[in-house]
């Protein structure tokens, strides 16, 4: 096994002068050595309970795009406003307008009215 980095804390293998790569080229630049390397191959996105592979920019895929995009983060529908989705849809309002109204997607709509999202109460 090839020697490690001089750099106290740095366990990357000796290339140069003592140095692995990164820390060689610090000193070339004359940057300091003694602060943290940037960490390459993160394990995860970084935002917390998601257990998805990282992606871009500390994120996996779904929150890099909402975070680029700007889109607000999910919330759960409480029962009322499952309720009154039911009962505007069993009342004629078309999906669409439903959906501009609880500003959600028309596909959260769908699963909330056939039951695949949030199972209907039992009679």
């Amino acid at each position: 096994m090839p020697a490690s980095c001089s750099v106290t804390g740095c366990d990357r293998p000796r290339k140069s002068n003592g140095l692995c790569n990164a820390h060689d080229h610090r000193r070339r630049r004359g940057t300091p050595l003694d602060t943290p390397l940037r960490q390459y191959r993160l394990k995860g996105c970084a935002v917390a309970g998601c257990g998805r592979p990282h992606a871009a920019h500390g994120f996996c895929y779904k929150h890099w795009h909402e975070d680029r995009n700007g889109a607000p983060s999910r919330r759960q529908r409480t029962p009322a406003e499952i309720d009154a989705i039911r009962a505007l849809h069993t009342a004629g309002m078309n999906m669409t307008e439903i959906s501009r109204r609880f500003n959600c997607s028309r596909n959260t709509v769908m699963r909330i009215v056939r039951g695949l999202t949030f199972q209907p109460k039992e009679q």
